[in-house]
C-alpha cells in the first residue's frame, strides 16, 4: 500500500457528517443500546481522527470500509469490557424511559418489543461471524464493504450474508 496525499481530501468534518449515521447503525446493531451505540460512534471517529493524516489505502471507496472497520474493534473492545454477562443483560433489559399514553400505540411497542427480544434471542444464538455480517449489512454497508472490512471478496460476502439472514429468518420464524 502507498501512503496518499492527504491534502486532498476531504475536510475531517465532511467524512463525519457523511458516514457517521452508516457508523451510528452498525454499532447500535451490534450493541442495541442507543447510548453505548453513540459512544462507540464518538469512539471510532475520535480514533478515525487521530489517524486521519496517515492512514493509507486506495482512493476509492476507502472511508466506509475504514470506518466500519474501526467501528467493529470498538464494539468488540465494548463488548470485551462490559463481559459478556453484562451486555446480554443491557440488551434485553434496558429501560425504554418513555411514557405512551395512546393505547394503541402501547399494544404496538409491546409486539414491537416481544418480536425485539425474538430477535435478539436469534441474533445470539448465530455465530459472531454471522452476527457481524448483519450488522454490517442493517450498517448500511454494500457487499464491497463488507468484504474489505472483513477480508474477503465481495461475493463471498454476498453468499454469506443472505446465508447469515437465511439461518436469522428460519430461526426468527420457529420462535415468533
Amino acid at each position: 500500500m502507498t501512503t496518499l496525499d492527504t491534502t486532498d481530501w476531504p475536510p475531517f468534518e465532511i467524512t463525519y457528517r457523511r458516514h457517521a449515521p452508516r457508523v451510528y447503525r452498525f454499532c447500535l446493531s451490534r450493541v442495541t443500546d442507543p447510548d453505548a451505540a453513540e459512544e462507540l460512534t464518538a469512539d471510532t471517529f475520535a480514533h478515525a481522527y487521530a489517524a486521519y493524516s496517515r492512514f493509507s489505502g486506495d482512493e476509492e471507496g476507502i472511508w466506509p470500509p475504514w470506518l466500519l472497520r474501526i467501528a467493529r474493534n470498538a464494539v468488540i473492545d465494548h463488548h470485551r469490557r462490559r463481559g459478556r454477562r453484562r451486555a446480554i443483560a443491557d440488551r434485553y433489559l434496558a429501560p425504554t424511559g418513555t411514557d405512551l399514553v395512546d393505547p394503541v400505540s402501547v399494544e404496538r411497542r409491546v409486539i414491537a418489543r416481544d418480536d425485539l427480544r425474538t430477535l435478539g434471542r436469534c441474533l445470539a444464538r448465530l455465530a459472531d461471524r454471522d452476527r457481524q455480517l448483519i450488522g454490517l449489512r442493517v450498517g448500511g454497508a454494500g457487499a464491497a464493504e463488507i468484504g474489505r472490512v472483513l477480508g474477503m471478496s465481495p461475493h463471498a460476502a454476498t453468499v454469506a450474508t443472505g446465508r447469515a439472514l437465511a439461518r436469522l429468518r428460519h430461526d426468527f420464524d420457529g420462535l415468533s
